[in-house]
């Protein structure tokens, strides 16, 4: 992926490398502001100058996401300034946008715009890649005592390591045999003993359908099983 350098970057003392293997979390953050009507550079530097005013050496956050999609390192993979007391064991991300007041962190009803969301969903999957003990992605709060990222910050969403529009994001997760894939409308006293769990998921996968009417079987018992197996087997982690 593509990452920026901010312009004419201030670094006012050197930076720290962090001990990589003592990295166990990246955490998200917002800015509590959106700085909308600048573009992205002029809100990156903007930023950037309310940490050196801080006393900081630089900008806090090691990478930045901005609505445009735009990936800038700040620290990079040197000691940050996000979580207070933590920092040698955190990787922070900080996003452009105020997620407390806004769901798409500037001024709209929407949520977090594509562009950023599959961007910072690259730079996750990206610093997982590089420091492979990185395994906990959390948001600020759960580190210290705030709101960041904010109430409307999808944090959940960036759990997936998904980005939006792709097949992964699809309920369909495996493929079914086709002369399985058919209606089948049940009542629970129709389903076989022990495998009403798995069916239900496959109602929810669309494999299988519930209808008002009540019970029509256009299945055996056999085919159930297998629907069963399968549902399983989606499930199941395979041993490498």
């Amino acid at each position: 992926m593509k990452i920026a350098k901010i312009p004419n970057q201030v670094i006012t003392a050197a930076l720290q490398p962090l001990k990589l293997e003592k990295i166990k979390v990246i955490a998200l953050h917002h800015w509590a502001a959106s700085l909308a009507n600048m573009t992205s550079v002029q809100a990156i530097k903007e930023v950037e100058r309310w940490h050196i005013q801080k006393g900081w050496r630089a900008i806090g956050y090691n990478y930045i996401v901005m609505f445009d999609g735009t990936v800038y390192e700040g620290r990079g993979l040197n000691l940050g300034a996000g979580v207070a007391n933590r920092n040698d064991t955190v990787i922070s991300v900080g996003f452009q946008g105020d997620f407390e007041r806004f769901p798409n962190g500037s001024n709209s009803t929407k949520r977090m715009l594509d562009t950023q969301f599959n961007a910072g969903v690259a730079l996750l999957q990206w610093l997982q890649q590089k420091v492979p003990t990185a395994k906990n992605i959390v948001g600020h709060r759960d580190l210290q005592a705030n709101s960041c990222p904010g109430r409307f910050f999808p944090l959940d969403e960036f759990k997936t390591l998904r980005p939006r529009g792709s097949n992964d994001n699809k309920k369909e997760d495996f493929i079914m045999p086709e002369d399985l894939v058919r209606k089948y409308q049940f009542v629970d006293s129709n389903i076989p003993h022990g495998l009403e769990n798995e069916l239900r998921e496959a109602i929810d996968l669309g494999i299988v359908s519930y209808g008002d009417q009540g019970f029509a079987p256009m299945l055996s018992e056999r085919d159930v099983r297998t629907i069963v197996w399968c549902v399983r087997a989606a499930k199941a982690k395979i041993p490498k």
